[in-house]
């Protein structure tokens, strides 16, 4: 199908994902602590990226020049993770110090990693685009370094400001945006064997104190899910309309960056069961108020 006319499911698929976002974000404890928690952080930021990378066109990308391609996304996203990131640093920053400042840029608050990070390997596979003599060295080039990338993760710590642990997943999105198919079929069993894996997964790097490898563990299994499950689903749209998750995929960006405002709050106020009430009364009151807005914007059904 590609990008010829809107995907819908696109829309849907990042809606479900952002909000997937806020319940993990609202779970508390570490990641190896809790199941679910560790569930949604195995797929949800890898499908994001990878729904990045399948928006990028590399053939435009190729035509455009470097000072075109950092305006647009600054305008698109980076201002708006500006003033998140000033908000933020203003909340959490105790003493306004130049270090302090310079540290929080490098290493910017919990979520915010993601908009310069995205943005760091939407310049990087430009660069590799534009050093690649074709298409061929090109991918070779794009997997080899997000590869290294993805081990390295497992090694050392990347600078929030350029996480470029996921890159493999963005450039798989690439890839498979560039690709002329329409025979891929969408695998039932997907999510049955990929929750098995996870499960198997979370009992071993618990098990064996082993969670600094985990995302190389996760990984063939994210792939295969994003394989056999979202590519053909997004590829084909093959989502059903709803126009919930499409607002919530639309308006992703923003509900993204702001999202942890309101979860500051309710744990400075709120503890253990009390939290986890108010919280769902917050989310119901989210999923009231979006669709309050659809309704007021667009005067149609919600499903």
């Amino acid at each position: 199908m590609g990008l010829d006319k809107y995907n819908y499911s696109i829309d849907i698929a990042k809606g479900g994902l952002i909000f997937l976002v806020i319940l993990g974000h609202i779970i508390q404890g570490h990641l190896n602590d809790n199941l679910i928690r560790f569930f949604i952080y195995s797929f949800h930021m890898p499908m994001f990226l990878f729904i990045s990378g399948y928006l990028i066109n590399i053939n435009k990308l190729q035509n455009c020049d470097f000072t075109k391609i950092a305006k647009y996304y600054i305008t698109r996203m980076l201002g708006y993770w500006g003033i998140a990131w000033c908000v933020y640093t203003y909340i959490i920053i105790d003493h306004f110090t130049l270090i302090n400042i310079l540290k929080q840029l490098i290493n910017p608050y919990y979520h915010l990693w993601y908009i310069p990070t995205l943005f760091c390997m939407i310049i990087s596979s430009y660069i590799i685009l534009q050093i690649s003599s074709n298409k061929r060295s090109f991918w070779y080039i794009l997997f080899t370094i997000s590869g290294l990338c993805l081990i390295l993760g497992c090694i050392i710590h990347f600078p929030k400001l350029t996480n470029l642990e996921m890159f493999f997943y963005f450039s798989l999105g690439i890839f498979y945006r560039d690709q002329k198919t329409n025979k891929i079929k969408i695998s039932r069993k997907t999510w049955g064997i990929y929750s098995l894996a996870i499960g198997i997964i979370y009992w071993f790097v618990n098990s064996f104190s082993c969670i600094n490898i985990h995302t190389l563990l996760v990984f063939p299994f994210v792939i295969y899910l994003i394989t056999k499950w979202l590519y053909p689903i997004l590829l084909t749209d093959a989502f059903p309309r709803c126009s919930l998750l499409e607002f919530w995929g639309r308006n992703s960006l923003s509900i993204y960056l702001w999202h942890v405002l309101p979860i500051i709050i309710l744990k400075y106020f709120f503890n253990g069961i009390s939290y986890y009430m108010i919280s769902l009364l917050s989310i119901c009151f989210f999923i009231y108020l979006s669709i309050w807005i659809i309704k007021i914007s667009t005067r149609q059904s919600i499903i």
